[in-house]
């Protein structure tokens, strides 16, 4: 594909040497320039998201389709470039493109459920719909041979592709870009939510797991990511000793306002992503090697690098001390309505984890949300054996290895909620230990 638009684009912007220079003759060249790269770009996105891949590798009549659609869209474009100079050809080559790619949206439509990209997909079909009238109108003017039909095709088709790529890119700009996640815009939204212990996710799958198998009392706890402080405030209803650390400001000022007495965590503002803040945490007060447990509930996922807190945990976590990891694991579980995959993939900072990782997008539900903020999350979803890796890097062995958080037992007869039944049925969180090499005994 690259290839064959590689060849005729050149080809269409040579005719503006071998013709006599028209204005209009620019602007087509120029149309169908645009038309191919934004074509191109939206197939490499296409072709690297992992809903898509999914439906290609367990439908082979679909990929069939898809393969076959893609071709001829791309033999279109190679026609539209050769006779970029000519109405007739350039309007029949629009019409055949808009055609089938009408048909390829359909067949998506048919085959994908994305919230998101349906929305995409509409407007698709709106401007492909369009496109087969109005190229269509254009194509029987210059077959009766109407004059100046050439320079009116040129001008509406540079017009019909810029207003195709503006929408197209603001309806997909969180698939086709890196969009930050800012916390201090839902940290109100999210507080209303979580309360001071937590959602019921929290009280009913992650407190039960963490009760069961650790003993908090009198230890020393650091929690990573902390939000509003919920978990960290249930550990110290448990006789934890807890620090809480969030990026968020307005997160760790809620964090606040829950307790005031000297059994309350202690919560403080801190850049997980940044190694010389978090460096210089750990040094403060005598906080190296000090901590028995480090928590991470949901934070991990969230970090688009992760070697300034695997550091921070190397050098927090006493010998002997236990970090718990939990994160939700989308990869291993059916997809949420309000999530689209892609691996657009983000490059950790350079360092000792070089790697790319997968990234998805989520909208949140509306309720989190002020008027104007930010309504799309970024997780990070890598491997979870790649987690395991690089814990090891920083000195941290694999204690309990990687498993599907389910509800306990008990939980499960108390409670009969959809949600519970929901997660029972597909378990999307999961959980590891990981502990730092020395002589001191921990209670697990």
């Amino acid at each position: 594909m690259g290839a064959l638009l590689g060849i005729s684009l050149p080809v269409a912007f040579g005719s503006l040497f071998t013709a006599d220079f028209r204005w209009s003759l620019l602007a087509a060249t120029s149309a169908v320039t645009l038309n191919a790269l934004n074509f191109f770009h939206g197939k490499v996105a296409t072709a690297e998201d992992q809903s898509y891949l999914t439906a290609l590798a367990l439908r082979q009549g679909f990929a069939l389709a898809d393969y076959g659609l893609n071709l001829a869209l791309v033999i279109c474009f190679v026609v539209m470039a050769f006779g970029a100079g000519d109405a007739t050809i350039l309007n029949a080559s629009l019409v055949a493109l808009r055609s089938l790619d009408l048909v390829l949206v359909l067949v998506v439509v048919r085959v994908l459920d994305q919230g998101r990209v349906e929305k995409s997909q509409r407007f698709w079909l709106l401007m492909n719909s369009a496109g087969i009238v109005l190229f269509g109108a254009l194509l029987v003017a210059s077959i009766i041979g109407r004059a100046g039909i050439y320079d009116w095709t040129a001008w509406i088709f540079l017009g019909y592709i810029v207003i195709d790529i503006i929408g197209d890119y603001a309806l997909n700009a969180g698939i086709y870009f890196h969009v930050d996640t800012d916390w201090d815009d839902l940290a109100d939204g999210w507080d209303a939510v979580q309360g001071k212990f937590g959602d019921p996710y929290r009280n009913l799958l992650i407190y039960p797991y963490l009760d069961s198998r650790f003993e908090f009392d009198g230890t020393r706890v650091l929690d990573l990511g902390c939000g509003n402080g919920c978990v960290s405030r249930w550990i110290a209803t448990k006789g934890g000793r807890v620090v809480g650390v969030d990026g968020s400001s307005r997160l760790i000022e809620l964090a606040n306002t829950y307790w005031a007495d000297d059994q309350a965590p202690l919560f403080e503002v801190l850049d997980l992503c940044n190694l010389e803040d978090a460096m210089a945490w750990s040094s403060r007060d005598e906080r190296a090697e000090s901590f028995d447990y480090v928590i991470a509930v949901f934070t991990l996922q969230d970090l688009p690098t992760l070697e300034p807190v695997l550091e921070l945990i190397a050098t927090s976590i006493s010998p002997g001390g236990i970090c718990i990891v939990i994160i939700e694991n989308d990869l291993a579980s059916p997809r949420s309505a309000r999530a689209e995959t892609t691996n657009r993939l983000w490059v950790d900072k350079p360092g000792r984890i070089p790697r790319r990782q997968l990234i998805v997008w989520s909208e949140l539900p509306s309720e989190l949300l002020p008027t104007g903020a930010n309504k799309t999350t970024t997780t990070y979803h890598r491997p979870l054996r790649w987690y395991s890796e690089q814990f090891s890097v920083f000195g941290l062995r694999e204690d309990t290895a990687w498993s599907a958080l389910t509800p306990p037992e008990i939980v499960r007869t108390a409670d009969d909620s959809a949600m519970i039944r929901r997660y029972a049925r597909a378990p999307k969180f999961s959980v590891a230990t990981f502990k730092r090499s020395g002589s001191k005994t921990m209670n697990a």
